[in-house]
C-alpha cells in the first residue's frame, strides 16, 4: 500500500471523528456513519490487497449502493441544516468548507470501491 493511502486513510478517519465530537445527534446517525466510514476502508484496502477485495465479492456492490445511498440523504440533511441556520456567517462558512473538503475526499473512496468491484466481476 502507498504512503499516500495510509494519509488518506488517516485524514477520513480524523474527520469523522471531528465530525462526530462536533455534531453528535443520535447513536443511529453514529453507528451509520462509522458503517459507512468502514465501507470506505474496505475499499481503499481491497484496492491494494485483491484477496480482500475477493472475499467481498459481489458484496462490494451492496456496500457501494448503501453508502452512497447514506452519503446523498446526509448530503440533503446538510443542506437543510445549511439553509435552516442561514443567518450566521460563521456556520455558512463552515458547512461550505465542510462540504468543499469531504466530498472530494469521500467520493474518491468511492471510486477505488467501484474499480474493486468491477476488478472482481
Amino acid at each position: 500500500m502507498s504512503w499516500w493511502a495510509y494519509i488518506y486513510l488517516i485524514i477520513l478517519i480524523a474527520m469523522h471523528t471531528f465530525e462526530q465530537i462536533k455534531s453528535f445527534e443520535s447513536w443511529f446517525d453514529f453507528i451509520a456513519e462509522s458503517i459507512e466510514l468502514s465501507f470506505v476502508c474496505i475499499f481503499i484496502l481491497a484496492f491494494y490487497y485483491p484477496s480482500i477485495g475477493h472475499f467481498f465479492g459481489y458484496a462490494i456492490f451492496i456496500m457501494l449502493i448503501l453508502g452512497f445511498m447514506y452519503q446523498i440523504t446526509h448530503m440533503i440533511k446538510g443542506v437543510m441544516e445549511y439553509r435552516r441556520e442561514s443567518e450566521s456567517p460563521y456556520k455558512k462558512i463552515t458547512l461550505t468548507i465542510g462540504v468543499l473538503l469531504f466530498v472530494p475526499i469521500v467520493a474518491f473512496g468511492y471510486i477505488l470501491g467501484l474499480i474493486v468491484g468491477l476488478r472482481n466481476v
